[in-house]
């Protein structure tokens, strides 16, 4: 529900800045960290490099000037963004070689996210979309996990087609896993209507009907019961997907009493 909102996403901002530093200084990647949730856009991540030691100050001018460029970039988006360099405590164990840098580092540049397809039926909405949610450096590897969604099957399948065409060039493992079914638009719900008179007889006033970029439960309904008619709604969250995520108390309780009204409703 946020990747519309132009946030920065840090595994993709990290493998970028990494891009650039390897272009003009050569180094050794020892690990990389980023992100929690594969649904959550990452909001911190880290990198350990190897290095020469007399490069650091080089380093902290190339550092410096990516600060700039990604404050520039995402600064009505994500102002706070910050970029900085640190010397290691030397206790990371050992680098990768230089040929799994190159290939963690094109990984981090070519796995699709973001915004990729917009709705042609419904404006503003978008359609499909990836998040490289978490980055993680285990005894086996790197790991890269990343959610992808979109309200339209074939277009999931192809984004998804993306991201393993991007293994397969760096000889990495794919794998994919807990998948969402697609839930189209229905412009015909009986369901819905009911709900909109139930509202406009509690709150007196037209209820906003929105569809939302969301992987939710009534996708999986759908594929096992054909033709269920169906609405999903809730109370108000708020940066929801992203660490801040919260939600208004008051609006659960107004929430309850509107679905014992429906039921109510329904069953009269």
């Amino acid at each position: 529900m946020e990747i519309d909102k132009g946030r920065g996403n840090s595994n993709k901002l990290l493998g970028r800045v990494l891009n650039g530093i390897y272009k003009e200084i050569p180094f050794q990647l020892s690990h990389l960290s980023g992100g929690s949730k594969t649904n959550a856009i990452p909001r911190e991540a880290d990198a350990v490099i190897f290095a020469k030691a007399d490069k650091f100050q080089a380093l902290l001018g190339i550092i410096k000037e990516w600060d700039n460029t990604l404050k520039s970039e995402l600064r009505f988006t994500d102002p706070d963004v910050t970029l900085t360099l640190t010397k290691a405590d030397g206790s990371h164990g050992r680098a990768l070689s230089t040929d799994c840098t190159e290939k963690a580092i094109s990984l981090m540049m070519t796995i699709p996210n973001g915004i990729q397809t917009m709705s042609g039926s419904i404006k503003g909405l978008v359609e499909s979309s990836s998040n490289l949610g978490v980055v993680a450096t285990t005894d086996e590897g790197i790991v890269f996990d990343a959610s992808i969604r979109s309200s339209v099957g074939s277009l999931k399948e192809y984004i998804k087609e993306q991201a393993y065409a991007a293994a397969k060039l760096a000889g990495a493992d794919f794998n994919a896993h807990g998948e969402y079914p697609a839930w189209e638009y229905n412009p015909d719900s009986r369901i819905r209507e009911v709900f909109q008179k139930i509202y406009r007889e509690k709150y007196g006033k037209e209820p906003e009907i929105v569809a939302i970029h969301a992987g939710v439960e009534c996708g999986l309904f759908g594929e096992k019961i054909k033709d269920l008619d169906m609405i999903s709604f809730g109370p108000d969250m708020y940066d929801v997907h992203t660490p801040n995520e919260h939600v208004s108390i008051s609006s659960i309780k107004r929430t309850y009493e509107y679905l014992a009204a429906v039921l109510e409703a329904l069953d009269s």
